[in-house]
């Protein structure tokens, strides 16, 4: 009988430990750094928005799983400065039903300087479609690389 609840203490000790292992483990994870990482695809603004548009459920699956870099290329159409020290750029697509919104990291915002109207390159993560009052792609993590 002090044998196996025995037995039952020990394993459910060691079930605690592996699972605060874990734990800890996922905490303490860094994030990805989507302005050294590679890019998985490469498009512009307006192709983007053209895909989501027209497909949001292929474009999900496509661009949105597995934290894939996206770079995406286009013209400027605003920078708003954030509560929280960041910036979020808006792209144009060339239609007024929509546009592009990324939010660039603290890190980047501190030291970007954006001007309107200007083409550039950004990566980041897209979390997908958002349609409130018009239809916006997301981009999130956002770093500079090229103006």
């Amino acid at each position: 009988m002090k044998k196996k609840l025995l037995i039952i203490t020990g394993v459910i000790v060691a079930l605690a430990v592996i699972g605060a292992g874990i734990g800890l483990y996922l905490f303490f994870k860094p994030t990805k750094d989507f302005a050294k990482s590679k890019a998985d695809f490469t498009v512009t603004a307006q192709q983007l928005f053209t895909e989501f548009s027209k497909n949001e459920t292929a474009s999900s699956a496509k661009y949105v799983s597995n934290d894939k870099t996206i770079e995406l290329t286009g013209i400027v159409q605003s920078v708003t400065d954030n509560s929280d020290s960041t910036k979020t750029i808006i792209l144009a697509v060339g239609t007024p039903d929509g546009d592009i919104s990324c939010t660039l990291t603290k890190e980047q915002s501190a030291t970007a300087k954006i001007t309107e109207n200007k083409t550039i390159t950004l990566k980041g993560q897209c979390t997908g479609l958002q349609e409130l009052i018009a239809k916006e792609v997301i981009l999130i993590r956002c770093a500079i690389a090229q103006e």
